[in-house]
């Protein structure tokens, strides 16, 4: 890297770290950071195209693909709306010099520091949920997801979903590969099969909330199409799907049942509806039920699918509740329709986010690329 590129990196972690500092301290990232380094993103891969460090395709890819992966985030309900405009920011920012050029090697700034800032969020988050969970409290978030009289039912809808994924997974792999002829391996193919796996349900059940089992018209024609008749790449595809398989397994299970329940029973406290504040983050959502005695609302834990039913009242957002939002549960509370659980709802802790893109802005810059490379690579020394 020259001179130049030292200092554009050199404000990308100035910004992040001011960022970082307003999260940790009040709670939230101000548009004059992040705005500042959006146009200073921009402003940065104009310079590097005009002194030929990247082309005029790959500066205009950092600039609308940086920003539908950040606005993507902020759509799927991972990031809040100044994380994304903060990761957008310092994504364009990024001096692609400073990856490693070699192949099969991620080497799209937005995508690798994204990749390390979730890596770092996912670690902390785990080691955290274990530390502050006691013994007991592992043992109940075990008996929540099998208990008895939703096992069977739970795991035929489990046994489906994974089907329908593997599908998917395949029918993705065969497009990916023999249509569009895209060498993807690794990580990023996963990564891509899952986030457009996530979309297509989010978009589903948000204007179909109704008719979930048109996925599965979707995806299972071509799936048994591909396998009964495309024998050649068979066993390539199938292999590759069952390895996305067992991610999700992992994922689905340990991850999003059993690491939410913990949350949920460890790091979540019941708050009056009258003392809820701005930006604090709910632990469950409040769904409007309209029945033959009339309307009343009732709470489902995180794991409740069908989050995106037009009678869900609140859902657990990252960037929490408002004003408005909590003006509405206080009137509903004063007509009595929250008396049932004693005007009382489950407020998560929340993570300013800001430090962990910061960490995986580091990571970035010292690992060259994404940090699991750098890792699986010692751990394979050790060993």
């Amino acid at each position: 890297m020259n001179g130049y590129e030292y200092l554009i990196t050199s404000l990308a972690l100035l910004g992040c770290s001011y960022a970082s500092y307003t999260d940790l301290k009040e709670g939230k990232i101000y548009n004059i950071c992040t705005f500042a380094l959006i146009y200073g993103g921009v402003l940065v891969q104009i310079i590097y195209f005009l002194i030929g460090a990247i082309s005029f395709s790959s500066a205009l890819g950092a600039i609308l693909a940086g920003g539908l992966i950040s606005f993507l985030m902020y759509w799927l309900g991972t990031l809040a709306p100044g994380d994304a405009k903060l990761l957008w920011g310092i994504s364009m920012m990024f001096p692609p010099a400073l990856l490693h050029s070699s192949p099969g090697r991620i080497q799209f700034p937005p995508v690798v520091i994204l990749m390390n800032t979730l890596f770092l969020f996912f670690w902390f988050a785990l080691l955290y949920i274990f530390v502050k969970s006691s013994k007991e409290g592992r043992r109940k978030a075990l008996q929540m997801i099998l208990s008895p009289k939703d096992l069977p039912r739970k795991l035929a809808q489990y046994v489906v979903n994974m089907f329908c994924f593997l599908a998917f997974t395949t029918c993705v792999y065969f497009a990916i590969l023999y249509i569009f002829s895209v060498q993807l391996r690794g990580l990023p193919r996963l990564a891509l099969v899952i986030l457009l796996y996530y979309a297509l349900n989010r978009l589903i059940q948000h204007h179909l909330p109704e008719r979930r089992y048109i996925i599965y018209l979707l995806v299972f024609p071509p799936f048994l199409f591909l396998t009964l008749f495309a024998t050649s790449v068979r066993p390539a595809l199938l292999k590759s799907s069952l390895i996305v398989v067992g991610v999700y397994v992992l994922v689905n299970f340990f991850l999003r049942s059993f690491v939410l329940v913990l949350d949920s029973i460890t790091l979540s406290r019941p708050v009056s509806i009258f003392d809820l504040k701005e930006g604090m983050i709910l632990a469950e959502r409040i769904v409007k039920v309209e029945g033959e005695d009339g309307i009343r609302y009732e709470k489902f834990s995180t794991l409740s699918q069908g989050h995106l039913d037009p009678n869900v009242l609140l859902s657990p957002t990252p960037d929490g509740i408002s004003k408005e939002q909590i003006e509405k549960l206080k009137k509903l509370a004063e007509e009595g329709y929250f008396e049932p659980f004693e005007n009382k709802v489950m407020v998560q802790r929340s993570f300013p986010f800001a430090p962990f893109i910061l960490g995986g802005l580091i990571l970035t810059i010292l690992a060259k690329g994404p940090f699991y490379l750098v890792l699986s690579k010692l751990i394979l020394r050790l060993s």
